[in-house]
């Protein structure tokens, strides 16, 4: 299933390890602020052993923006590759 929503739907499905794969992209542009908008909400973890590990990283380059895809790596294993 396909989810584009904000920082509130991407962190209830982070939260929920929902999250099998992820694509993001990413404009040459910094916003800032202390308020600024971050793409994942949610509880987050505690410690980083506690993060989602993702694998199987694609990048590709679309104009001057990138496009990053990734797998989520499932305990003892790692990302399935892309195709």
């Amino acid at each position: 299933m396909l989810v584009e929503g904000g920082a509130a739907i991407h962190g209830s499905l982070f939260d929920e390890r929902l999250v099998d794969e992820l694509e993001v992209f990413v404009a040459p542009k910094v916003v800032g602020g202390r308020d600024a908008p971050a793409p994942v909400g949610g509880r987050g973890v505690a410690r980083m052993d506690e993060a989602l590990r993702l694998g199987a990283l694609e990048i590709e380059r679309l104009g001057e923006d990138l496009w990053l895809r990734a797998r989520r790596v499932r305990q003892g294993g790692a990302g399935r590759g892309f195709g």
